[in-house]
């Protein structure tokens, strides 16, 4: 009787064994999946701290063999599917192109989806705005959004241009421009049929309607009332460039504004015309005398 328990407590044990190795592999098959052959996942190509917009920079693939691909991986299209459609690859890009991090990843380390802020996602500002700074959208045109060619994560200057009409002064100084505030990170980049970085040829033309700005709380200031003064236009920076008035908002002695006869030789030659005076005359008696006139 008692060797008969002890086989029926080793039967039950082995059975509890076994039911829990089934378990554990299917819930490691909802976690992870085996490594095809020239499996190539998205990692980041520098450490990136946390609220970093990810740029073409940012991330590449790369070959991944060590451990089987977490289902958060950025997984690269096969070989066959990027030989019968050419943006395939562009396609995944499309949906990192712009997020923000919202935790920081090593070099060389495995982008993960659930690391990532869309700009799409209500969140997603939280995520991307630096510490005490502000986020202010700037209206965008062919002209001052660079025809499309500013994304998330660049650098901009912020531009001012005026014209006074109505001015009794020469037209060389009707219009005037100067730059108001350097250096500002992109946040996002309203578009009229996508929230981020299109990749769809059809798309490619497509122009922004207004370009989110990170700002410190009187650059917001500096920037609204700009925005009523006159047209408001974005240079994009190279990504090494730098001043000592970087991020600042200036002032009327720490640039030179940029007049109109600055620009065209055609006002910067002209004169203005001279103005024929009538002549006055004075009369003594029966005698008249022209005044002199200075």
């Amino acid at each position: 009787m008692r060797a008969k328990t002890i086989l029926t407590l080793l039967f039950l044990g082995s059975l509890f064994a076994i039911a829990a190795i089934v378990l554990y592999s299917g819930t490691s098959d909802r976690t992870a999946k085996a490594t095809p052959d020239g499996a190539m996942i998205l990692v980041a190509t520098q450490a990136t701290p946390a609220g970093t917009l990810l740029r073409p920079q940012d991330v590449k693939w790369q070959s991944w063999d060590k451990a089987p691909v977490n289902a958060s991986y950025v997984l690269r299209p096969a070989e066959a599917v990027r030989a019968a459609k050419q943006d395939a690859d562009e396609t995944v890009l499309a949906d990192i192109y712009g997020a923000a991090l919202s935790r920081p990843i090593e070099s060389g380390h495995p982008i993960v989806l659930d690391a990532i802020v869309k700009p799409a996602d209500r969140n997603f500002l939280t995520v991307a705005l630096t510490p005490g700074y502000r986020a202010i959208a700037v209206g965008a045109s062919a002209v001052s959004g660079a025809a499309g060619r500013i994304f998330p994560g660049d650098r901009v200057d912020l531009i001012l241009t005026q014209s006074f009409k109505g001015r009794d002064d020469s037209s060389a100084h009707r219009s005037v421009s100067e730059t108001v505030i350097g250096n500002l990170r992109v946040l996002a980049i309203d578009r009229s049929t996508k929230e981020s970085w299109p990749t769809d040829p059809a798309l490619a033309n497509a122009i922004p309607r207004a370009v989110t700005l990170e700002v410190q709380p009187k650059q917001a200031e500096v920037v609204s009332v700009a925005s009523e003064l006159g047209k408001l236009s974005m240079t994009l920076r190279s990504p090494d460039s730098s001043d000592a008035s970087d991020g600042q908002a200036t002032k009327s002695s720490a640039t030179r504004s940029t007049w109109a006869d600055d620009v065209s030789p055609a006002l910067r030659d002209s004169k203005a015309p001279s103005v024929q005076r009538a002549p006055i005359r004075i009369m003594r008696g029966s005698k008249i005398e022209e005044a002199k006139q200075d």
